[in-house]
């Protein structure tokens, strides 16, 4: 396994459900949130590891193609930010909508789904059951894609995790009905953030690479 399949993996852990008929699957709202806060894991790696970014890669790169990733792993960001009609000032505004528009448009072309407003999709479909062989793969590209972002966008990578919402706003949603809390949550500075990527990755390297271990700057950890 590969680092963005392990980081997967720990993800998905987290929300799996078992069908005695249906096997592993997901709510496919709970996914997509879940998948955006591992874009923003992912992204903290890149932004981390800017200035060693090859052996970052050689981490999630198919024996011999660490070249062909390293000149390729930019593009998707590149083009989910060209998908907004605004300049996003989150990962919530980059990544949620924009993959909730792409499962949307996967399901449709799979004939999973017949709704093809995107409104009435997350509505009505917060608890479409998605599949472990659409899970596991989509969120291994969400890592890849974090990571990066996080590379080639550092500066708003920084700008998003600085992000903080306005509390009149908040407290409308919130006297609406919305279950989000009273208050906004706090943001976390991105030198933790950065502690506890590197704390996730660790066992990994450890069991796989553990000649990166200094590298990477995680034997003290």
């Amino acid at each position: 396994m590969k680092l963005n399949g392990y980081l997967a993996h720990q993800a998905l852990s987290q929300i799996e459900k078992k069908g005695l008929f249906t096997g592993r699957y997901f709510w496919l709202g709970e996914y997509l949130s879940f998948a955006t806060a591992t874009y923003e894991t992912s992204s903290v790696l890149g932004f981390t590891y800017r200035d060693k970014f090859s052996t970052l890669i050689e981490l999630i790169a198919e024996d011999g193609g660490t070249n062909n990733l390293m000149n390729y792993i930019t593009t998707p960001g590149t083009e989910r930010i060209s998908k907004l009609k605004t300049a996003p000032n989150n990962f919530y505004e980059l990544f949620y909508g924009t993959e909730a528009v792409r499962f949307m448009k996967m399901l449709l072309r799979d004939n999973r789904i017949e709704i093809d407003n995107w409104l009435d999709f997350m509505q009505k479909n917060f608890k479409l059951k998605l599949p472990l062989d659409i899970a596991f793969p989509s969120l291994q590209m969400t890592v890849a894609e974090g990571i990066g972002f996080g590379y080639k966008y550092p500066d708003l990578t920084e700008k998003f995790f600085s992000f903080k919402h306005d509390e009149s706003d908040w407290k409308k949603w919130h006297n609406s009905g919305l279950n989000i809390g009273l208050t906004p949550p706090q943001n976390l500075p991105l030198t933790t953030l950065q502690l506890n990527a590197k704390k996730l990755i660790k066992p990994f390297v450890e069991k796989v690479r553990p000649e990166l271990l200094d590298t990477l700057g995680l034997n003290n950890l």
